[in-house]
């Protein structure tokens, strides 16, 4: 009878700490209107991705820095500092703070993917079951090109609107990216 109680507690303590942890499923993921094979899994029911999987995707350099425990992210002008198991972020040199914290899952370091992808000028969405990544690019005022910045030297700013690359695509049949900005897809 002892005996029984142990094992109970024990397994009702360790099915609690590990529900905070990680839940088994793990959402397909879209990233510009295509499915992509990355291992998601979702803490505290926020999605997290291999902070390598997301640069992948996106675009940009990915450092891990064992000492610290820590990963940098760097695209552009943008530079993300995330430290395992810290709710504290730094972007640019501002600390903010997280949901949930960029963590070590099977060995792979996960980061919060809305987080990182939004500090990256990406849109995150999760729409049945699945989460969306698009990118968000500048479409131009006849429709027919997109582009990555707002000052690409081939558009006029001031008559191109923000738009996901897979809105542009569905609802303006774009042709693709201009020639000037022609960043892969």
């Amino acid at each position: 009878m002892k005996i029984k109680n142990i094992v109970s507690l024990v397994l009702a303590l360790i099915m609690t700490m590990s529900a905070t942890i990680v839940s088994a499923n793990t959402p397909p993921v879209l990233f510009n209107g295509q499915p992509v094979d990355v291992s998601a899994v979702i803490v505290d029911d926020r999605t997290l991705l291999p902070a390598r999987d997301i640069v992948d995707l996106i675009g940009g350099d990915i450092e891990w820095h064992p000492e610290f425990r820590q990963v940098t992210i760097l695209q552009g002008d943008i530079h993300i500092l995330l430290t395992i198991d810290s709710d504290v972020a730094v972007v640019n040199d501002e600390e903010i703070t997280l949901d949930v914290p960029a963590q070590l899952v099977d060995d792979r370091t996960k980061v919060p993917l809305r987080f990182v992808a939004e500090s990256l000028g990406v849109n995150v969405d999760f729409i049945y079951g699945i989460v969306v990544i698009d990118q968000m690019v500048w479409l131009s005022a006849t429709g027919f090109r997109w582009h990555a910045m707002d000052d690409c030297g081939n558009m006029d700013p001031y008559r191109a609107r923000i738009v996901t690359l897979q809105y542009a695509r569905i609802a303006y049949g774009i042709e693709g990216p201009c020639s000037m900005c022609n960043p892969p897809e």
